[in-house]
C-alpha cells in the first residue's frame, strides 16, 4: 500500500480521512471571520490613532500659539511697568519743583509785603514832615527819592510775584493721573 500510495505521490502524512478537508474548510472559515474580524479592528483603532495624532496636533498648535500670546501679554507687562516706574518719577520730580516754586512764593510775597509796609512807613514820614514845614524840604526830596527806589523794587517784586503766581497755577493741575 505504501508503494500505491507514493506512486501518485501522495505520502502518508497528507491523506485525509473522509469530512476531514470540509472540517478543514469549516475551521478557515472561522479562521477568515476571525482575520476579518480583527483586521476591522485595525482599521478601527488606525483610525482612533489617526484621530488622536490630529488631536495632539491641534492641541499642540493651540498650546503654542498660547504660549507666544502669554509672552506678548508679559512682555506687554513689562513694558508698562516701565512706563509706569518713568510716570512715577516724572510725577515725583513734578512734585518736588512745585514745592520749591510754593516755597519761593511764599519769600516773594514776605519780601512784596516788607516792601509795602516801608513804603507805607515813608509815606508817613512824608506826610508828617511836609506838614512841619519849608525846614524839612530836603528830606522830604530825599524821602521822595527812597520812595521812588522803593517803588520800582516793589513793581520787580511784583512782577516776580506774577511770575511764580503763573507758575504755581500751572502746578495746581494734575500732574499725574493714575
Amino acid at each position: 500500500m505504501n508503494r500505491d500510495r507514493m506512486k501518485h505521490g501522495l505520502s502518508s502524512s497528507l491523506q485525509a480521512k473522509p469530512g476531514t478537508f470540509s472540517k478543514m474548510l469549516e475551521g478557515t472559515g472561522l479562521q477568515s471571520i476571525e482575520i476579518n474580524k480583527l483586521q476591522n479592528e485595525i482599521k478601527v483603532r488606525e483610525r482612533d490613532l489617526e484621530a488622536s495624532r490630529r488631536e495632539i496636533t491641534t492641541l499642540k498648535s493651540t498650546t503654542s500659539s498660547n504660549e507666544r500670546q502669554l509672552q506678548q501679554k508679559a512682555n506687554e507687562m513689562e513694558r508698562l511697568k516701565e512706563r509706569t516706574l518713568k510716570a512715577e518719577q516724572q510725577a515725583a520730580a513734578a512734585a518736588k519743583e512745585l514745592s520749591t516754586l510754593k516755597v519761593d512764593k511764599r519769600k516773594l510775597e514776605s519780601a512784596v509785603s516788607d516792601v509795602q509796609r516801608q513804603n507805607d512807613r515813608l509815606k508817613e514820614k512824608v506826610t508828617q514832615l511836609s506838614s512841619k514845614g519849608p525846614a524839612f524840604n530836603e528830606q522830604v526830596a530825599s524821602l521822595q527819592a527812597e520812595l521812588k527806589l522803593l517803588k520800582a523794587n516793589n513793581q520787580l517784586l511784583s512782577e516776580d510775584h506774577k511770575v511764580c503766581r503763573t507758575a504755581t497755577c500751572w502746578s495746581h493741575k494734575p500732574v499725574y493721573q493714575r
